[in-house]
């Protein structure tokens, strides 16, 4: 058995998605129900009918952010920030990385020199 974690209003759309299929209602009264475009109801339909309740809204959840640091560039940037720039700000901290550590947050692109 698989748990799937839903919020409130996924929990909501799903129920309404149930009454689409079951032919309970029309696509006008869904999209009215979840306040969502005729487009938007579609699509859900459509994803409802081919998986099931896994097409719950983001099927990312769970996941880490395609834009995220490496996790061991991570963990090295915020242990010298702990240690050494604890009262600076973001911005400040993120030059001192960069100048004397090595460690260049831009963006999404890190470059960690020598």
């Amino acid at each position: 058995m698989t748990v799937i974690a839903m919020s409130r209003t996924e929990i909501d759309r799903m129920s309404v998605l149930q009454d689409l299929a079951a032919g309970r209602i029309k696509v006008t009264a869904a999209a009215t129900l979840m306040g969502l475009g005729r487009r938007q109801v579609y699509r859900l339909a459509r994803a409802y009918h081919q998986r099931g309740r896994a097409a719950r809204g983001s099927w990312r959840r769970g996941r880490p952010s395609n834009r995220s640091y490496p996790a061991d560039v991570r963990a090295t940037a915020i242990t010298i920030i702990r240690e050494r720039y604890g009262d600076f700000g973001p911005t400040l901290a993120a030059e001192k990385l960069a100048e004397l550590h090595g460690i260049c947050l831009v963006g999404r692109f890190i470059q960690i020199e020598g």
